[in-house]
């Protein structure tokens, strides 16, 4: 080990720098070094200010040359000071103990920045935050506004029971994803970027650092991992963990998953990750759409703002951690867990925040919503509607079910969906459609079709209620009562009814679209049908006339 490099362990040992080691300088704290300098000259050789300096040269190269002009300006000489400077360069990243010495690759420098010198206003901090996010990257405003909620929590996650994961989606490359993640890098604590770490990896680091972990193209890696994808659901909350078995004896031990999360992807990932998540749909640029043009070597700017950061969650943690905030009703309980610790940060920001963060939970959760809607599950129980729709509308006696091989059949030929190519490049199976319905209780039975076979197939009604409860309702809607079975509904003053049974379609069965009212007799008995029987769910005792559809016998 070098004499400097030695120096700099020392240092760190003996806590004289600790966490600053790799924060580059502020303002304030080249103003003092180019004074010191001015009496000391020894001043800009020490150990701290060289780690700083090369800090501050990786981090924003324009400020880093003002201030090598100001302290050649001082009389120091500068070319001694590049040398010491280009071998912090070579050297800082691998600080350590010399029993790191001839391992491969560089051990990991987490840091987090020094906390602002004085007290920071929330309200205008927030809004520095997004002003700078949209600088570079094209966003909806809600979505800024998300992010840098988000930004806020990494620096205080331990805090709050939940950490939202940030999950950044785009249909096709080229939309903005690493941009942005090259942003939040510089703006959160202990950033861990990774284009691909493995799931042991994962674990280990977080239950080692608690760092903030950034994986841009999880597309590519995170899809078919469930060890990954365990990890990452499992440190959605305080308090996951994994277990291993570790050394000789194999003994098991816990490790915590608890850590704020990036995943950037293209195309959804699975539902158990986008329901954890804060979901940001990013958009290609259009060509009259600009940005400014980052660049990684100039973001003191940046560096500067997560101290800010930094300053005003140290300030209000315990305020923060007690924060219960008044929760938007049309989130659904996963989606107010998400958006609790976010909430929290911007009703203490105070000034249009919370304002601006609910209706922001509300846009950001629906579009979430809609893109779970295209797990592979849901996506194939809205085609199945879509399919029956199309068969109520022919009419027939058999609209109201279908054969395996049939539906298999209309799922292939709907040319926007992916079942034609779904495994491999090869069509959906029964038995994978099977497969897919399993996980909502629908599953293939014998049915009866009119031309009397007897094949294996499902009816509407065993999606009666798969249907009620996943297909575009909004959060905490009741399900609505099944069509085949409807709640007889009490006539309205104005003799309309309030409320009529509908088919898969939205429409009434072909047979039953005459509804008529009738009354309900002394002792509740119903009138005699023409066909089959009356289907009644009964009344309270003070209803006298209810809307009764007709149920038709097989």
């Amino acid at each position: 080990m070098t004499d400097m490099k030695q120096e700099i362990v020392d240092a760190i040992e003996n806590g004289s720098i600790g966490d600053k080691l790799f924060t580059p300088l502020s303002a304030e704290e080249i103003d003092a070094l180019v004074e010191k300098a001015k009496v000391d000259a020894g001043a800009p050789f020490e150990s701290e200010a060289i780690a700083r300096m090369a800090a501050t040269r990786r981090a924003d190269r324009a400020t880093f040359m003002r201030l090598r002009a100001r302290l050649k300006d001082a009389k120091i000489k500068i070319s001694e000071l590049d040398k010491m400077l280009d071998k912090a360069h070579t050297e800082g990243d691998d600080t350590g103990d010399e029993d790191d010495e001839g391992k491969a690759g560089k051990p990991l420098n987490l840091a987090a920045p020094e906390p602002w010198h004085e007290p920071v206003d929330g309200a205008v901090l927030l809004d520095e935050m997004v002003a700078q996010i949209e600088r570079y990257v094209m966003l909806p405003r809600e979505a800024a506004t998300a992010i840098a909620l988000w930004i806020v929590h990494c620096h205080g996650f331990e805090l709050f029971p939940i950490t939202p994961r940030l999950l950044i989606l785009s249909p096709t490359p080229r939309c903005g994803k690493t941009r942005l993640i090259e942003i939040l890098e510089r703006l959160v604590p202990k950033a861990l970027r990774a284009d691909n770490i493995s799931a042991a990896s994962l674990f280990r680091v977080v239950e080692k650092s608690q760092p903030v972990v950034l994986i841009d193209e999880a597309d590519s890696f995170l899809k078919d991992s469930e060890d990954h994808r365990n990890i990452v659901n499992s440190g959605h909350a305080r308090g996951g963990a994994v277990v291993r078995l570790v050394g000789e004896d194999f003994e098991p031990r816990r490790f915590s998953t608890f850590a704020p999360v990036v995943l950037a992807s293209i195309g959804g990932l699975a539902s158990t990750i986008m329901d954890r998540s804060i979901v940001i749909i990013m958009r290609r640029r259009m060509a009259k759409e600009t940005v400014d043009r980052f660049r990684g070597d100039r973001a003191g700017h940046l560096a500067e703002l997560a101290r800010k950061v930094a300053r005003f969650v140290a300030d209000y943690k315990y305020t923060l951690s007690d924060a219960d905030p008044d929760m938007p009703e049309a989130l659904h309980d996963r989606a107010c867990d998400n958006w609790r610790p976010l909430l929290a940060i911007a009703d203490h920001a105070a000034g249009d925040w919370p304002q601006k963060a609910r209706a922001a939970a509300q846009t950001l959760s629906t579009q979430g919503a809609e893109q779970d809607e295209q797990s592979p599950a849901v996506m194939l129980l809205a085609d199945i509607k879509r399919i029956f729709d199309e068969k109520a509308k022919k009419g027939g006696k058999d609209a109201d079910r279908v054969s395996s091989t049939k539906l298999v059949d209309a799922l292939i030929d709907l040319d926007d969906r992916p079942w034609a190519s779904w495994w491999k490049g090869k069509p959906i199976t029964p038995a994978r459609v099977a497969q897919l319905l399993k996980s909502f209780r629908i599953i293939p039975n014998t049915i009866k079709l009119s031309d009397g076979k007897q094949p294996n197939g499902y009816k509407l009604d065993q999606f009666r209620d798969a249907f009620g409860r996943y297909l575009s309702q909004p959060p905490g809607s009741p399900v609505q009562s099944s069509p085949s079975s409807p709640t007889p509904t009490k006539m309205g003053v104005s003799g309309q009814s309030q409320s009529s049974p509908q088919g898969a379609s939205g429409e009434l069965p072909k047979q039953a679209q005459s509804i008529e009212k009738y009354e309900v007799g002394e002792h509740g008995e119903l009138p005699e049908p023409e066909i089959g029987g009356w289907h009644d769910n009964g009344h309270e005792e003070d209803d006298d006339e209810y809307i009764l559809v007709p149920v038709y016998e097989e």
